[in-house]
């Protein structure tokens, strides 16, 4: 395959995800097509938004997350916590729910558990918050029996579909409180799609946005094994151009493909910043196309304690693992040139720092610091104030 091309099928990507030449406007629609957004870190998706949209009211996104109008936050791809759109819901928890269920059953206090008596357990607390939202240490009360193994079965009830993260103080509070899915968005019907149908669905949806994608990306972000993702494979194959890039097997949609050939090249530079775990980047297990190998440790910290390259800095997402998380990215023309973080200097007052890894023309620098200084006014001025 020529480079010409493979720069073409990388320009669409950014296309796609509305990093380049899109006129979207609608945090909706965006959450909507992208499947999810990545929230371990409650500010991510509205940092991910602001990257494709640019300015934008972050109120209006917190109030949707805080009322389960269109937009609610649940454990998905990975088990880790996303954004979706109420319109996706089923087929994601069809599909992510198991793997979540299936590790929480090796829980201690929960391996024990029948599955009946599981059910039982989770019929009791969606008994007590079916009336109105409540948070752990209020259920806790009213359910004392339940203290030891509360956090694992929260979990295996929005697992299956029963119960859901509801509201929140702000927009950066884990507090969470939690109540019935059932009322918190009433249109949703978990069993109203067949688990086969809703992971031809998913993978559909994922090639649709992030491709071309390999096997192995698939498989990575669903955590499925190889074996149905190969059987879905086969199901859309009239849908899909295969194609082979570094040696390896893509999969994109025919009419995906052929737009993407017809694309010119992006000019001036495409200049954008992905904040902490955006969904973008953390969609492929292949990532060596959009950065360095050199860079790999930067950007990926294999050491709890490695955040920036010179001194420590009280930066506001400190990570949760020592491995796997991807740090906030500075992006040029589908490559990853630097990195960014958000430090706090006093209560509700940001500052965004960054640090390049290569040598970049001054002209494209002078753009970077220009993308800079509009983040940080709208972390400033929009995020931090509902924050």
């Amino acid at each position: 395959m020529s480079t010409d091309l493979i720069q073409k099928l990388r320009l669409n990507q950014l296309r796609k995800q509305s990093l380049w030449n899109s006129e979207e406007t609608s945090f909706e629609n965006l959450i909507k097509q992208h499947i999810g957004y990545h929230s371990a870190d409650y500010w991510t998706p509205y940092l991910s938004i602001f990257a494709r949209i640019g300015d934008y009211n972050p109120a209006e996104l917190f109030k949707s997350i805080n009322s389960g109008n269109k937009i609610v936050r649940i454990n998905a791809f990975r088990r880790t916590l996303h954004v979706v759109h109420s319109d996706n819901l089923a087929i994601i928890l069809r599909i992510t729910g198991p793997i979540l269920l299936n590790s929480i059953k090796k829980a201690p206090g929960i391996i024990d558990i029948s599955s009946k008596e599981l059910e039982k357990k989770l019929d009791q607390i969606c008994e007590v918050i079916k009336d109105s939202p409540k948070r752990t240490n209020e259920i806790k009360k009213l359910l004392p029996d339940f203290s030891d193994t509360f956090r694992f079965l929260l979990l295996a009830g929005m697992a299956k579909g029963k119960i859901v993260r509801a509201t929140a103080s702000h927009a950066r509070s884990n507090l969470t409180t939690y109540t019935a899915l059932e009322n918190w968005v009433p249109d949703v019907k978990i069993n109203q799609v067949s688990t086969e149908e809703a992971l031809i669905q998913l993978i559909r949806h994922y090639i649709a946005i992030y491709g071309p994608v390999s096997e192995e990306d698939i498989v990575w972000w669903l955590s499925l094994a190889k074996t149905p993702i190969r059987d879905c494979l086969k199901e859309l194959k009239d849908e899909l151009t295969r194609i082979k890039i570094a040696g390896l097997v893509h999969f994109m949609e025919k009419n995906d493909y052929t737009e993407a050939q017809n694309l010119s090249t992006a000019n001036p530079p495409i200049i954008f910043f992905l904040p902490y775990e955006d969904h973008f980047p953390k969609a492929y297990k292949n990532r060596d196309w959009f950065i360095r190998q050199e860079d790999v440790q930067k950007l990926f910290p294999r050491n709890a304690k490695i955040y920036w390259p010179d001194k420590p800095l009280n930066i506001i997402t400190k990570g949760i693992r020592a491995m796997g998380e991807i740090r906030p990215s500075i992006w040029v023309d589908g490559r990853i040139v630097g990195r960014w973080e958000i430090e706090s200097l006093q209560k509700n007052e940001y500052k965004v720092v960054m640090s390049l890894f290569q040598n970049l023309d001054s002209a494209v620098e002078n753009q970077i610091k220009q993308k800079k200084a509009e983040l940080t006014i709208f972390i400033n001025e929009k995020l931090g104030p509902i924050s």
